[in-house]
C-alpha cells in the first residue's frame, strides 16, 4: 500500500534533512568499514608471541580473542544495519526527487514555496511569493494544484506505507 498525502507532506518537509542524514550515514559507513580492519582483530585473537613461535592457528582462548571475536561480529551486524538504513534513505530520496521531476514548472513552483527550507509556509506566504514569481493564481487554486501535485507525486514514487514508516524510525534514531 502506497503513503496517503500526509506521509507524503511529511516525507517533502522533511527532505533536507533526509538528504543529510542520509550524506552523514554514507561517511559514517565509510569509517566504520575503515575501522573493521582485520589487523586489529587479528592481533587481539593471536595474543602474544611465546617463545618465539607464532600462536597455533586458531586457538582462540584467551578473553582479548573473545571479545575481538564479538567486536568484529557486532561491528558486522553495525555496517550491515547502516547499509541497509543508507539503501532505504537513498531510495526514498531517489523516488521522491523522480517524483518532483515529472510535475509540471507550475506544481514544482508551489512544492517549492509551500515547503522552503524544510518548512510549511503558510499559504498566504505561498501566493505572495507566486505573485513575486509573477504566477497570478488564487490561494484555493494553488490549494488544488498543490492537493494535485502531491496525489501526483505518492503515484510516481511508489513509496509504501512500510518504507515510510522504515524512514521514520531511521530518523528517530531506531527507538532513542
Amino acid at each position: 500500500m502506497l503513503i496517503r498525502p500526509e506521509e507524503m507532506k511529511h516525507l517533502l518537509k522533511s527532505l533536507p534533512v533526509i538528504t543529510v542524514a542520509c550524506e552523514s550515514m554514507k561517511r559514517g559507513l565509510e569509517t566504520l568499514v575503515e575501522d573493521a580492519d582485520e589487523d586489529i582483530y587479528s592481533a587481539c585473537m593471536n595474543g602474544p608471541v611465546v617463545g618465539g613461535g607464532l600462536p597455533g592457528l586458531g586457538a582462540i582462548s584467551n578473553k582479548t580473542a573473545r571479545i575481538a571475536m564479538e567486536f568484529r561480529y557486532a561491528s558486522r551486524e553495525n555496517v550491515k544495519q547502516l547499509q541497509r538504513d543508507v539503501t532505504t534513505l537513498c531510495n526514498v530520496i531517489e523516488g521522491l526527487n523522480s517524483g518532483i521531476k515529472t510535475l509540471t514548472r507550475m506544481q514544482r513552483t508551489i512544492l517549492g514555496f509551500r515547503y522552503q527550507e524544510g518548512a510549511e509556509t503558510p499559504w498566504k506566504d505561498v501566493a505572495v511569493e507566486l505573485k513575486k514569481a509573477e504566477v497570478f493564481i488564487s490561494v484555493s487554486h494553488a490549494k488544488r494544484i498543490f492537493n494535485y501535485s502531491i496525489a501526483r507525486l505518492i503515484s510516481a514514487a511508489q513509496i509504501s506505507v512500510e518504507t515510510y514508516q522504515e524512514v521514520m524510525g531511521i530518523m528517530k534514531g531506531r527507538g532513542e
